[in-house]
């Protein structure tokens, strides 16, 4: 979950979140891999608002350490996003 001390911006979240560059952030978001708030996300420049629940599937935070307020997506279904 998104709270008062977090970046607004998306990519900016997913940086500081995971320990990762921001190309590597943008490159999780560029896969369609990213939902805020069941909804999936391909904009890094997308604003997060307090409260906004960030996921990610399982194989994209394989390697992160960190996880705090991220709930991990695992076998949900909903692993990459479809459309244009």
């Amino acid at each position: 979950m998104v709270g008062r001390q977090d970046p607004a911006v998306l990519q900016d979240f997913l940086a500081q979140r995971f320990s990762l560059s921001r190309r590597a952030a943008k490159a999780m978001i560029d896969g369609r891999s990213v939902w805020v708030n069941r909804n999936c996300v391909w904009m890094a420049g997308y604003r997060l608002r307090v409260g906004d629940r960030v996921e990610l599937p399982e194989r994209v935070v394989r390697g992160a350490t960190t996880l705090d307020g991220v709930k991990r997506r695992a076998g949900t279904g909903m692993g990459r996003c479809q459309g244009s």
